[in-house]
Parts: C-alpha cells; sequence; structure tokens
C-alpha cells in the first residue's frame, strides 16, 4: 500500500490519512482538506474498491472525532454498503484483491473487521444510525495481532470466528489476538443494541446477555486480563476491548435501573436521545452492575498512558461512565455521602478536558457533562442548605425551652 500511495494512485486515501493526522495538530488546512475529501467521495467518480471503503472508513473516524456526528453516519453508511457490495465480507476477497501480497491480504481483512467494529461503535453512540452489520454473515478469518502486522511477520494460518466461539468445548488453548477480543466485544454490544429497542420485558433474553459480558471477561487467557504488559505498553486493541464491553454494561444495565434520566437529558454527546427506561426486575441489581461498569471505565482513565493516544471514541465511553455517576448522584447519594462519587465525576470531567484540544466532540461532552454537574451541586447545595436552617432553627428553639427562656403555653407547643 505504502508503494501505491508513494506512486500518488490513491490521492483520496491519502487525503484520509492525511485528515485523520490533522486531529493532532492545530492548523487550518484541515478544513480543506475535509472538504476536497467530501468532494471526491460524493461528487466525483472514484474506483469502486476496497480503497475507497477505506478513505471512507478513516473519514468517518475523523468526522465523528470532530464532532459531526451526522455527517459520519452518513459516510460511514456508503462505507458499509459498498462494502458488502464488494463482498469484502467474504474470505476470498482478501486473495482476489491481495495482489499475492500476504500483507496486503491481511489489510483487507483488518478493513473488513475495522468497518465492523467502528459501525458498531457508532451505532452505539449515534442518536439516530443502526448496527448496519451486526447480522450480516461473514467468514473473513480473523486478524493477526498488531506487532505481527506492523513487523510484517505474520503468523502461518488464520482462524475464524467459528473457531474462537468453538475453542472452550474443543479444549482449544490458543489465544486470540488482541484485535480479535475487540470484535467478540464488538458483537455482545450489537446484541445489547438490539435488545434495547424492544420495550418488552425480556428477561431470559436480558440474562442471556449479561452473561455473555460476563464470560467475555472470564475466559479472557491470562496474558490478555490487563491492557497493559509487563514492559509498561499499553496494548491499545486490549484497552478498546475493555472499554467497549464497560460501555455495553452501562447501555445494558443503565436504562433498567433506579437511575433517572431527567438530570442528564441534556447531554447530548455521545449518548442517544432515544435512552429511557425499560421494563425490568430487580432494579437494584442493574442499578449495582450499571455503576460497577462505570467504575471499570473509570479505571482505563487511569491507566500511565496519554488519553489523546487512545481512540477518539473513549471520549463517548467516559462521557456514559459520566453520565451514570451524574444519575447516581442526583436521585440515590444522600447529602454528605458524596465524596466518592464526586470524584469520580472529576475524574471523568478530567479526562474529557484533557482530550478536549485534540478532539472537537471531547469539548462538546465537556461543556454538558459539567453543566449537569454544577446543576446537580447547586440543587444539593441548596436542599442541604434548607435542611441545615431547619435543623439551626429548631436547636436555638429547644435551647431556649431548655433554659427557660420560652414559657407559656406556646413553649409546650414547641416543644
Amino acid at each position: 500500500m505504502l508503494e501505491l500511495l508513494k506512486k500518488k494512485t490513491l490521492p483520496h486515501l491519502e487525503a484520509a490519512i492525511q485528515y485523520v493526522g490533522l486531529c493532532y495538530l492545530s492548523t487550518s488546512s484541515s478544513e480543506a482538506i475535509r472538504d476536497s475529501l467530501d468532494h471526491a467521495l460524493f461528487h466525483q467518480s472514484l474506483p469502486r474498491d476496497g480503497f475507497t471503503v477505506q478513505t471512507m472508513l478513516l473519514f468517518a473516524i475523523a468526522l465523528h472525532a470532530n464532532d459531526e456526528a451526522d455527517k459520519a453516519s452518513q459516510v460511514l453508511h456508503s462505507a458499509v454498503t459498498m462494502a458488502l457490495e464488494l463482498g469484502m465480507n467474504r474470505q476470498d476477497f482478501a486473495s482476489d484483491n491481495g495482489l499475492g501480497n500476504p500483507l496486503m491480504q491481511e489489510s483487507w481483512r483488518r478493513t473488513w473487521w475495522e468497518l465492523y467494529v467502528v459501525d458498531g461503535l457508532i451505532a452505539a453512540v449515534s442518536q439516530s444510525t443502526s448496527f448496519e452489520l451486526r447480522d450480516v454473515t461473514s467468514d473473513v478469518p480473523l486478524p493477526c495481532e498488531e506487532c505481527e502486522y506492523v513487523s510484517s511477520c505474520l503468523p502461518y494460518g488464520y482462524r475464524s470466528l467459528e473457531e474462537y466461539d468453538n475453542a472452550l468445548f474443543e479444549n482449544d488453548d490458543v489465544t486470540y489476538s488482541s484485535f480479535t477480543y475487540r470484535i467478540d466485544a464488538v458483537r455482545i454490544l450489537g446484541k445489547i443494541l438490539a435488545a434495547s429497542q424492544r420495550d418488552s420485558f425480556d428477561l431470559q433474553s436480558i440474562d442471556a446477555i449479561d452473561a455473555l459480558l460476563v464470560n467475555w471477561s472470564l475466559h479472557l487467557p491470562a496474558s490478555k486480563r490487563q491492557p497493559i504488559g509487563k514492559d509498561g505498553q499499553i496494548d491499545e486493541m486490549l484497552f478498546q476491548a475493555r472499554m467497549i464491553v464497560g460501555t455495553s454494561s452501562i447501555l445494558l444495565h443503565r436504562p433498567r435501573s433506579h437511575l433517572n434520566f431527567n438530570s442528564v437529558q441534556t447531554v447530548k454527546a455521545c449518548v442517544s436521545s432515544r435512552e429511557h427506561l425499560l421494563p425490568a426486575q430487580a432494579r437494584e441489581i442493574h442499578t449495582a452492575k450499571a455503576l460497577q461498569a462505570a467504575e471499570e471505565v473509570a479505571k482505563l482513565i487511569t491507566l500511565p498512558h496519554p488519553l489523546g493516544k487512545h481512540t477518539h471514541f473513549f471520549v463517548c465511553c467516559v462521557t456514559m461512565a459520566s453520565v451514570t455517576f451524574l444519575s447516581h448522584w442526583d436521585s440515590i447519594i444522600p447529602f454528605g455521602d458524596e465524596i466518592p462519587i464526586k470524584e469520580q465525576i472529576r475524574l471523568s470531567i478530567g479526562a474529557l478536558r484533557a482530550m478536549e484540544n485534540l478532539w472537537p466532540v471531547a469539548g462538546t461532552a465537556l461543556h454538558q457533562v459539567k453543566k449537569v454537574a454544577q446543576e446537580i451541586f447547586a440543587e444539593k447545595k441548596a436542599s442541604s442548605n434548607i435542611y441545615l436552617d431547619a435543623i439551626t432553627n429548631d436547636d436555638i428553639v429547644q435551647s431556649m425551652i431548655e433554659n427557660g427562656l420560652v414559657s407559656g403555653p406556646g413553649a409546650q407547643q414547641l416543644s
């Protein structure tokens, strides 16, 4: 692919790569590249091939990071449509279009799976789109590890999603790539999104999805249980997988909990406007699990790694965790017991502030989350002042009665 870029045969893909890179720089040229990309993709006759799909995928990711969610969804839909027309969901696409180069073939496999992951993530945080690829059948082999791909040291032979699913029952102790566990996390996310679209109560279905989330963590190999290695380096694919599982758990449990939506409904960035309380049993359990999931997302913030080097979708996950904490603070936490939850909210707001200089969507989320936090604090403070004033007045009157400063029938009434 680098050779193709050097020959300038893929100017649209090169422009998409530049547009993503400019997210990390303060420059006015990004707007010009954005407009030229948009024109090339939707007003010119670009080849209908995998490279154009890659261009649209990168463009959609960058648009979403730049707080253009609707445009990102439009571009992603076009990428999904073209990918399916080309048959990128079939394993022979890579061999047919890989020019006999194993690295190029792996690139096509990763393109399909990245499209699948991004489609699921944008569906989870969008206010209008659905997970189009959720039920699409695919026999594309699973991707290899990042280090193998970057070093061009590709493994011999590839495994399928079916082999991954049956590994436990076939006594297969193979450790799959971190990218694979990320794919599996998005598969579970897709089931949650589908369940959230149904207002009817289906306890068995909810319990089954909850079991998928728990099993995902329980069956991780020892080498994949932490997103940071012995060398202190972050495994970004595994980080994102844990991020997705935490967010999925919030999406499953929060709408079925005691955490109300009223106080946080002004938070729109990365939070679907379709959210509402769903029928459920044992809301106390759902409340505890939603909070546990939010805490797991918050733990990812504290890892020793610059927040700006993670995917921008982490902004959305932090926002969802923030909304969960804010709902808990507003509706459940009694006055005087607020320090732990306020620290979690402060951590989330700090993370959004750290990421806002890179990604405009983080700035939007930061403003909305801070505003709700300030409103809840003001209401709590006003309520506590009224309570303290009432207590103080009662104490004064009681003291006067005890010291004989108030007497007569009125004193009997007051006491």
